[in-house]
């Protein structure tokens, strides 16, 4: 429970990156890249339940899968850098204003 816990929590803030971007392109990629990660996520766990029939969908981070392991990795290189580039915009605009 700990473990999809922190995914979850992963996921949520991913989508509040998306939320606060300036720009609709970044707010696109960060909602793309949390949505991917919570359908595996879901698909996963409902797998391993039996809930849902067995796909073979990795559960982020955790289970083995290269490439699923690859694509996780480079989403969340690209959403590092959107929360970073937002936060250098925002101490701009701050700036700016107290100038």
């Amino acid at each position: 429970m700990v473990v999809i816990g922190l995914i979850f929590w992963l996921i949520m803030r991913i989508y509040f990156v998306g939320s606060k971007a300036t720009r609709p392109f970044y707010a696109l990629i960060s909602y793309g890249i949390a949505t991917m990660m919570m359908l595996q996520t879901i698909f996963n766990v409902g797998a391993v339940t039996g809930v849902l029939p067995v796909t073979g969908v990795t559960l982020p981070f955790i289970s083995y899968g290269g490439s699923s392991m690859l694509v996780l990795s480079a989403g969340m290189g690209i959403m590092l850098n959107i929360s970073a580039k937002e936060k250098q915009q925002r101490l701009k605009q701050a700036e700016a204003v107290h100038a």
